[in-house]
């Protein structure tokens, strides 16, 4: 199932409707799981220790959301780079590993 995405902050998930805090920027799916990473500085601004990164079970219900990449207050996701283990990379240049079941980071690796 791949979620459709209707409105500015709107997505569709088989027949559930789901009205979404930001615009998504990405939509990957994992499995069992829909990841959808929202866009942090779509209203012009960055957002301060905000989680950007939402998996969704298949049914539309959220799963987790996703723990922030470091303890940087300025910090989030801005790409999924692998949905198996899921990546995502970050505003400070670390590459993330995040669990499946719980959203935690479990690995960072530093690539600048």
């Amino acid at each position: 199932m791949t979620p459709e995405k209707i409105a500015h902050r709107l997505i569709k998930i088989g027949q559930r409707e789901i009205r979404l805090d930001y615009e998504a920027k990405q939509i990957e799916k994992a499995d069992d799981l829909l990841l959808v990473l929202l866009d942090p500085d779509a209203e012009g601004e960055l957002k301060l220790n905000y989680r950007n990164l939402l998996a969704f079970r298949l049914d539309g219900s959220l799963a987790w959301i996703a723990e922030q990449p470091t303890n940087a207050a300025h910090d989030v996701y801005y790409r999924i780079i692998d949905t198996s283990p899921i990546r995502a990379l970050a505003f400070t240049s670390w590459s993330c590993t995040i669990d499946k079941e719980s959203g935690r980071v479990v690995n960072r690796e530093f690539f600048k």
